[in-house]
Parts: structure tokens; C-alpha cells; sequence
């Protein structure tokens, strides 16, 4: 089972818990009061919301939309790319263009160098 996470850009710094809303006694992340979690989210506050991909990068550090990796573009060439990773409707899936995620093998090899709000100049060098 994944873990749902969030976070968010605000135009300024990265938000690691976007929505606290209460719903009954306790105050969660993922909220089951719709109402409160749209407002929240789609506020004019943030610019951006990401979702954690449910994996982590060869250092142990979660991954989520938006943010920029450095990788193997095939196993064993030992070519590094930089790639953003998204979220790809028709796969429904998380990926970047060189592999889907998931496969272990690329992930042991993955790590996170930025993400595209704060570092969107690393995808510009790597197009160079």
C-alpha cells in the first residue's frame, strides 16, 4: 500500500504539509472533508500541488512530482540524464521519460538533484 502525500509551491518555498484540515477530533494530511482539503489545496496560496510517487531515491529521499532526478538512462551504459518526473495519465502512472518507475534497478541508481520550481535550470543544461 502507498503512502498518500503531499506537497505544495507556493511561489516562494516548497510546502511539505499543504492541507491540515480537521475532521473530527484529530487534524490529518489527507482529509476525508473534501470542502476543507479543495479550499486548502486550490487556494490562491500555492501555485503547485505534487504527490509523493511512493518511492525514494537511492539516498532514502521521497520522491514526488516535480522534482528533478539524475539517473541511468539504460542499465549498465553508465550515461547519467536528468529527467522531471510526472505523473503519465494514459500509464496512470509516475515516470520520466527514459523508464516508468517502480523497476528497482533504476531506482538504485536515482537520485534526486532539484525539482522544476526551484531548479528549473537543471533541465535546461540538460538539453544542452
Amino acid at each position: 500500500m502507498r503512502e498518500i502525500k503531499f506537497r505544495a509551491w507556493d511561489g516562494k518555498i516548497m510546502d511539505y504539509e499543504p492541507a491540515q484540515c480537521t475532521d473530527g477530533p484529530e487534524v490529518t494530511g489527507l482529509n476525508h472533508n473534501i470542502k476543507c482539503m479543495f479550499e486548502d489545496w486550490h487556494s490562491p496560496k500555492y501555485l503547485a500541488l505534487m504527490q509523493y510517487t511512493g518511492l525514494k531515491d537511492k539516498n532514502g529521499k521521497e520522491i514526488y512530482e516535480g522534482d528533478i532526478i539524475k539517473t541511468e538512462a539504460e542499465p549498465h551504459r553508465f550515461e547519467q540524464v536528468i529527467e522531471k518526473v510526472y505523473f503519465d495519465v494514459s500509464e496512470a502512472g509516475f515516470r520520466v521519460d527514459s523508464f516508468r518507475f517502480g523497476n528497482e534497478m533504476y531506482l538504485n541508481r536515482t537520485e534526486i538533484v532539484g525539482n522544476i520550481f526551484e531548479n528549473p535550470e537543471l533541465l535546461v543544461q540538460s538539453n544542452k
